[in-house]
């Protein structure tokens, strides 16, 4: 959900003294088979669990249906949903999701996770899917299927500029201090959860008798109800107001964009660096060559495991390098890092972003004319007028992107390339199936700060 952002006031502490996270035993189970469906759920055997649901807090001032409605992110019918304490999450039948499936992220165990956990799950072992899940004090703050391993390393490890987490699940592989290893069913309960139920309330009684009531109200209901919308009218016009005044502060210097590489220009540059980095040795197994950038910074790694190969082999290789090859693990991995720089445009002019539904609509569109395949994300924080007024920075919400191909990546970016406020985040090549993987950061308009009422 991107809910972390406004919680990065201090770096990752360890748990308190006492807390669940050193208190709470994973249990040993039975290695179970998860299936992703591509979609949104995950299969065992005839259950199946939603998951990358879009979670938001429950508005007060109107019905979870209305809610659902009024914002349409990923091209989905928001036609399904599970409450969890103060938030709503929204499914769709479109994404074979249905009533009665239980939403995975609410069937943590609290008694090994504790009030703020994060972790992240291979679907299996057999499969490149990742599922990054997370909950602070009872509110979700990621639900989230990727669709490969550094993308889900990369969430994880924003999630953990949060503070005062009491537990955190990773693998050991990733190195990531104060993590413990766990598989799903270790550490979540396959028979509770909150189910999905119709956003319209379908064949519930309570609200069968509120539509009976609507149904013998009086005119004078009726003259509330308009009263109501007029006084709601008049609240979104002080909104926009406040927000057309709020705009004109806000230095464009501070956006998250304003640095970001073009994605046309990063893709080329990857590319090259890349090719320099690639090398295959006789007896060492490739692992992905990553290159990630950081505004106009940026880095390159590469990793290999020792397969019969010997050392000596793998630094013949890669002499031409300035960059040493570290070995790990005893000499049975090794690893490659690289620092790069992208070129930029000094004093370019910084973009206007596109509104949610505009990314949405047009690139959704967009690929789907062509037939390609693309994986757009929402990842978007509603806040009340109050919760505005209560804010110490802009909020910026965006999509997250990711598309995987075996051929013409630079077509991909050329389509990508009028998209503005687009932030490229990686470009992961896989040596053993042949294909690329691209992410980025899609941003919206800033949420800014409103000043008291």
């Amino acid at each position: 959900m991107g809910k972390l952002s406004d919680l990065l006031r201090k770096r990752h502490t360890p748990p308190e003294p006492g807390a669940a996270a050193e208190e709470g035993v994973i249990p040993s189970s039975p290695v179970v088979d998860f299936q992703y469906d591509g979609v949104g759920n995950l299969l065992l055997g005839r259950r199946r669990y939603a998951v990358g649901l879009e979670w938001e807090p429950i508005r007060t001032d109107e019905t979870i249906k209305a809610q659902a409605d009024r914002i349409q992110r990923s091209g989905y019918r928001r036609n399904l949903h599970a409450r969890h304490g103060g938030q709503a999450g929204f499914a769709s039948t479109d994404r074979q999701q249905r009533r009665g499936a239980v939403a995975l992220v609410t069937a943590a165990r609290s008694e090994l996770l504790g009030p703020r956990w994060v972790g992240a799950f291979r679907v299996n072992e057999a499969d490149r899917f990742w599922w990054v899940a997370s909950i602070r004090d009872g509110e979700v703050y990621e639900d989230a299927i990727l669709p490969d391993e550094a993308s889900a390393r990369s969430l994880l490890m924003e999630a953990l500029d949060a503070p005062d987490w009491t537990r955190i699940i990773a693998p050991a592989d990733w190195q990531v201090t104060g993590t413990v290893e766990a598989r799903i069913e270790q550490v979540f309960s396959l028979k509770s959860g909150v189910p999905l139920r119709p956003v319209d309330g379908r064949r519930d009684m309570v609200q069968r008798a509120v539509i009976l009531g609507l149904i013998g109200a009086t005119c004078g209901g009726m003259y509330l109800f308009w009263a109501d919308m007029q006084r709601k009218e008049a609240e979104r016009a002080e909104e926009m107001r406040r927000m057309r005044d709020a705009v004109v502060r806000v230095d464009p210097r501070s956006y998250p964009w304003a640095e970001a590489v073009p994605i046309r220009r990063f893709v080329d540059s990857c590319l090259d660096e890349i090719e320099r980095t690639l090398f295959v040795v006789t007896g060492w197994t490739n692992e992905p060559v990553v290159c990630a950038a950081n505004g106009p910074k940026g880095q390159v790694s590469a990793g290999w495991v020792r397969s019969g190969g010997r050392i000596t082999w793998l630094r013949a290789a890669t002499a031409s390098l300035p960059e040493p090859v570290l070995l790990l693990d005893g000499g049975a991995q090794a690893r490659l890092e690289r620092l790069i720089s992208f070129p930029v445009d000094e004093g370019a002019e910084v973009s206007i972003p596109w509104t949610e539904a505009e990314v949405s609509d047009v690139l959704l569109s967009r690929f789907q004319t062509l037939g390609l395949s693309l994986n757009l994300r929402p990842r978007v924080r509603t806040l009340t007028t109050t919760q505005r007024q209560e804010l110490r920075a802009p909020v910026y919400n965006r999509h997250d992107l990711s598309l995987e191909t075996s051929v013409g990546i630079r077509e991909y970016a050329r389509l990508l390339s009028d998209v503005p406020a687009l932030v490229p985040e990686a470009l992961i090549y896989s040596v053993e199936s042949g294909t690329w993987t691209l992410t980025a950061k899609i941003h919206h308009p800033p949420i800014l700060p409103l000043p008291p009422s």
